[in-house]
């Protein structure tokens, strides 16, 4: 009897601890849509896909800079990016520049619009990471997937991008990103080849995949995994109380609407505005409050269920995992 009651309150503080560990965890990764809209029209991204209706536009600097001062406290690393291509901004150097000042910063391009000018902004401009995804070394293999892409202009961007950044002292994490397909893993040695002579490590990512995708994942077991597809709405949910990003990261979109994560790309659930709002505010206020509490409780929002491409069910998808 008294190893069960102490066996019962030892659950209890770990519960009272976990509760309290999670009320005070505070945002320390901060995705901006600095763009929304894009050169290419990928088929697995939901603007290139044409899912997301909102209206294409850029945040202006003087808008960044609102959001900026007010992540300042919070901010760890900051993506400068959700969905679409950075350098349609022509103020993304300054944006950059000014947030380097306070936490490390990210973008991802597929260097279509790379030239000599501007590739020297970037390597100059403070930024920690950059992302340039090649997810190929054809061009019949790379444009399945980078529809309107040349293959050319982003090895040779990659090549540029990687020469600027050696004279001026590797200041840039320069990261060649491929995401793996079955119509691409064919090409994965030749990539690799490709990045082992500039001096880069390739990153090779498994897909994440639009419901009714027309593509196929890789026959490689190193991605067969293809994410986390349930069999059944109970196991999805435990896979979604996993999910970190909710307790630590904050998503702002264009109109500085704050939403749960990227994949609410239609901005669906609002928690807030960063423009009108604090940081603080936005956090714990009851909506973003709510929803955080519930995916750590295993009983996350529908949202959740219909919309992540992380953690997935979809009874019909052929792709589906039995657990």
């Amino acid at each position: 009897m008294i190893n069960k009651i102490l066996s019962l309150k030892n659950r209890i503080v770990r519960k009272l601890f976990r509760n309290y560990a999670f009320k005070k965890m505070l945002p320390k990764i901060f995705m901006i849509e600095t763009v929304l809209g894009c050169n290419l029209h990928c088929l697995e991204c939901s603007w290139g896909s044409g899912a997301i209706k909102r209206k294409a536009g850029v945040m202006s600097f003087d808008q960044f800079k609102v959001i900026a001062d007010k992540i300042k406290p919070f901010a760890e690393y900051i993506y400068l990016i959700i969905w679409g291509e950075p350098l349609l901004n022509p103020d993304i150097f300054k944006i950059i520049n000014y947030a380097s000042r306070f936490a490390k910063t990210n973008i991802s391009t597929n260097g279509q619009l790379i030239n000599q000018d501007n590739a020297f902004k970037l390597i100059h401009s403070g930024l920690t990471d950059l992302i340039i995804s090649i997810d190929g070394v054809t061009q019949e293999v790379y444009e399945k997937y980078r529809r309107g892409g040349d293959i050319s202009k982003a090895i040779n961007s990659l090549t540029l991008l990687n020469k600027i950044n050696k004279s001026s002292g590797n200041k840039v994490n320069i990261i060649p990103q491929f995401i793996v397909f079955k119509h691409n893993e064919r090409e994965l040695p030749a990539f690799e080849r490709l990045c082992s002579n500039l001096g880069l490590k390739p990153y090779f990512k498994e897909p994440y995949f639009q419901k009714n995708s027309k593509l196929e994942n890789s026959s490689l077991p190193q991605f067969k995994r293809n994410r986390s597809y349930s069999s059944d709405l109970t196991s999805l949910k435990k896979e979604v109380k996993k999910c970190i990003d909710v307790y630590k990261a904050m998503n702002i979109l264009l109109d500085g609407s704050v939403v749960p994560c990227c994949y609410d790309d239609q901005g669906k659930i609002i928690f807030g505005n960063i423009f009108k709002q604090d940081v603080l505010e936005i956090w714990n206020g009851p909506i973003s409050f709510n929803f955080r509490s519930n995916v750590h409780k295993g009983n996350p929002p529908q949202f959740c269920l219909d919309n992540c491409l992380l953690y997935n069910y979809d009874p019909n998808n052929i792709r589906k995992v039995k657990k």
